[in-house]
């Protein structure tokens, strides 16, 4: 299909400031989906808003102080995307372990927080907005850690267990996606049910992409490297094997090798088409110790709310 020699390709484009940009609209839609979620709990008002960004920020900055330690990446990490420039520099990330701390370190400073602040405010008189605050801490980060797609606890499993296997992660998408639609109706949150919805459209996009490494594995492309590695034909015979896949965005593409005016939005596509294989360097004990500490971040701050539930009833539904 194609021409063997590089020197047939033009210069692929430079990947600058391509999803290194802060998304503050992004950014912005996602605080204001969580607000509106928790607030089905409690009257938002702006001291919960403030609550609830820095729950978030914590959040970000303990996976962002781990990746600074280790100098890496992972793909797919930040539900919010304003840490992106500040690791534009760093190498995607081929380690199972470094993988693995990398996604537990978002939840955990979180939950220990929490839990510190909820035995503060269980105990003393007058500390409702720390009992707020611990139990923000605790919903979201106890959400993150459950082994679901895409939470971190989700991305914990796939790491560890499903490797570079496309097929078993798009198992692990699709059930996520069933569950999280039956806990929204069951519960009767329904922006969570909408959420779900919406994850079964990556299962298709997880489809798609399967579809297309296949066809590039076909063509004898290799696609297992980062952008800044590949070459000027890997480029240009994996974007012409997208238009090839997405005829309508084809039509609208100058023929040939040729750079379009919008070609930020197809060196996007080649971006995310590209996979890093992971290396299995956990032993079998470590995953187990993984997987205890996981169950121990879910229970013990379950725990402890239920064990107090009957103090925290009065907070959750007054008037």
């Amino acid at each position: 299909m194609f021409e063997n020699t590089d020197n047939f390709f033009p210069d692929k484009p430079q990947l600058t400031d391509l999803n290194t940009r802060l998304n503050w609209g992004k950014n912005l839609f996602i605080i204001l989906l969580m607000v509106l979620v928790l607030s089905a709990f409690q009257s938002v008002n702006y001291i919960f808003f403030l609550e609830v960004i820095l729950v978030l920020l914590v959040h970000e900055f303990g996976h962002y102080f781990i990746m600074f330690f280790f100098k890496i990446k992972t793909q797919g990490l930040f539900f919010m995307s304003f840490l992106n420039k500040l690791t534009a520099g760093f190498k995607f990330s081929d380690s199972q372990w470094k993988s693995v701390w990398i996604n537990l370190m978002g939840p955990l400073p979180g939950l220990l927080i929490g839990i510190a602040i909820f035995s503060v405010a269980v105990n003393g008189e007058e500390m409702e907005v720390l009992l707020e605050l611990s139990l923000l801490f605790l919903a979201v980060n106890v959400v993150n850690i459950l082994p679901l797609d895409p939470f971190d606890g989700g991305r914990i499993i796939d790491v560890m267990f499903f490797g570079n296997s496309e097929k078993k992660k798009l198992y692990l998408t699709l059930i996520s996606s069933l569950l999280i639609i039956l806990t929204g109706i069951y519960f009767e949150v329904w922006p969570v049910t909408i959420f779900g919805l919406l994850m079964g459209l990556k299962v298709r996009s997880t489809q798609k992409k399967m579809n297309l490494h296949a066809r590039l594995s076909d063509e004898e492309i290799d696609f297992n490297k980062e952008y800044e590695d590949l070459s000027d034909a890997e480029y240009w015979k994996i974007r012409a094997v997208f238009l090839n896949e997405n005829p309508k965005i084809k039509s609208i593409i100058p023929e040939g090798f040729q750079v379009w005016e919008n070609e930020k939005l197809l060196m996007d596509q080649v971006n995310q088409l590209l996979k890093t294989n992971t290396k299995n360097d956990m032993s079998i004990m470590s995953k187990v110790i993984i997987l205890i500490i996981i169950s121990g971040l879910i229970y013990f701050p379950m725990h402890l709310i239920f064990s107090n539930f009957d103090l925290l009833e009065g907070y959750l539904y007054h008037e």
